[in-house]
């Protein structure tokens, strides 16, 4: 009973995480790339 719950809990983090990524990785990390130059910090923040 325990392992099927664990193996859902993670199931369901790794949606979100890909949510997450899709919504922000695509925009936010070529922002990033192009500023990480000048202020990498400050890209992983806004």
């Amino acid at each position: 009973m325990q392992g099927r719950r664990v193996r859902e809990k993670k199931k369901k983090r790794a949606q979100e995480r890909r949510l997450v990524s899709r919504r922000d990785g695509g925009i936010a990390s070529r922002r990033c790339m192009a500023k990480s130059s000048e202020a990498s910090t400050d890209g992983h923040m806004s």
